[in-house]
């Protein structure tokens, strides 16, 4: 017997103000929720999933109840929602879902539920001897960075200082582990953080035996941990997409555009004949392009947004009921769901001095590392008309900004910005 877990009680602190309404898990990206991709793989290849909740779960419990919706296959494999309680880590979670029935499961695999994995490597790891998933990067300070000899996992150390790295594979969001593992779970001892870290156990196993890595190149994986990492996966999430002729979703068609690249389009999508569109592109079900719109780039509409008339949207994603009306210009942006900007909106997304546009995460000013970066802005906000938006700035959940404004600072979620 084999059982499934997949990790998803985490706030998501560092995509907020997107993780404000919902948690990251049910955040979609290329067509799907990031949940709905694990449930997907792990379909038919454990006997039951267990899937662990605690913020806000009532969001996620009915983002799984539509995760048939977008999947053109999942086999009857159970799935399970399981509370964590008290919020105390990665291992934790995972003993919380092993504590009821460890002697029925002769291996578990852990997923992390907020990793954008690509499909042809999931199926690869489940298929084959691998026990651990690693990613290269070349930030590997800023993870779980892997102890590695004679080619196997024997540790993990946590966010080592800067050139004391001891390799450049940090871990990917991906264990498999035996019966004789489960009780390295168990004797996980709570860290300075007050936290009980899975990493811990896959210290423990690696020094006992060590662990057969997967290895992924940084650009086939991402941790969705910032705005910008979101905008990364979506990307390659579409060109996936478009190379597996989208097979694993439902209602999808794949069209000419006005580029030599492709748009996936849902059938049930609303595309005006006088829009415009240059792929790569993706449009989902109930997804409105009015005339004289223009898409490209890399964009994302998702479940009934809209592109108004002669609006143009660039790069950047637009989740379930967001609303870009006429004459708005949004450029790797992305817009939470029921956002409603007025007309003649603009984000800006390139500074003056062609730097790399900075975002505040948790209180620190941080590079995104991206030359082009817009405004990130939380569910159900609104602006007026006329509204201009810096690059990189943040704009809260249910936030108003008034007509005429210039939004040069993050606005707290429920903020007001009067001008």
């Amino acid at each position: 017997m084999r059982l499934g877990i997949i990790l998803a009680a985490g706030k998501g602190e560092r995509l907020r103000p997107l993780t404000s309404t919902r948690p990251k898990p049910s955040i979609p990206v290329a067509g799907m929720p990031l949940i709905c991709r694990h449930i997907s793989m792990l379909s038919g290849y454990v006997d039951v999933i267990r899937v662990v909740a605690s913020y806000k779960k009532n969001v996620l419990v009915d983002t799984i109840k539509n995760c048939d919706d977008f999947l053109a296959y999942r086999s009857t494999t159970g799935l399970e929602l399981i509370e964590q309680g008290a919020e105390l880590g990665t291992g934790h979670a995972v003993r919380v879902a092993l504590e009821a029935s460890k002697n029925l499961f002769d291996e578990v695999v852990i997923s992390y539920g907020d990793i954008f994995i690509p499909f042809k490597y999931y199926e690869e790891f489940l298929s084959g001897d691998y026990e651990v998933l690693a990613a290269e990067t070349d930030k590997p300070w800023e993870y779980g960075v892997f102890k590695v000899k004679q080619g196997l996992i024997r540790g993990v150390v946590e966010k080592p200082d800067k050139g004391s790295e001891p390799s450049n594979l940090v871990y990917g969001g991906l264990l498999k582990i035996g019966k004789n593992d489960f009780e390295e779970v168990y004797n996980i001892k709570m860290s300075p953080r007050g936290e009980y870290e899975l990493t811990d156990a896959i210290t423990s196993i690696g020094a006992k035996r060590g662990l057969k890595p997967l290895i992924l190149s940084g650009s086939e994986w991402t941790d969705v941990g910032r705005p910008w990492d979101l905008l990364s996966a979506n990307e390659y999430g579409i060109k996936e997409c478009i190379q597996e002729s989208c097979n694993r979703l439902k209602g999808f068609n794949i069209r000419e555009s006005e580029t030599s690249e492709p748009a996936v389009i849902h059938v049930d999508a609303e595309v005006d004949r006088h829009s415009v569109i240059m792929g790569p592109v993706m449009i989902s079900k109930g997804a409105y392009m009015k005339p004289f719109s223009l898409i490209r780039d890399n964009t994302f509409l998702y479940s009934y947004s809209v592109a108004g008339v002669h609006t143009e949207i660039k790069d950047s994603m637009l989740l379930e009921h967001a609303k870009v009306p006429h004459q708005s210009y949004v450029g790797d942006s992305i817009l939470g769901e029921h956002v409603n900007l007025g007309a003649a909106t603009q984000t800006a997304n390139l500074r003056f001095d062609d730097k790399p546009v900075k975002m505040t995460v948790k209180g620190a000013r941080v590079s995104t590392g991206r030359r082009k970066m817009g405004a990130v802005i939380g569910g159900y906000a609104k602006t007026g008309i006329g509204v201009l938006i810096y690059p990189g700035v943040k704009i809260g959940s249910y936030s108003w900004i008034y007509p005429g404004c210039t939004v040069s600072r993050d606005v707290e979620d429920h903020g007001k910005l009067e001008c």
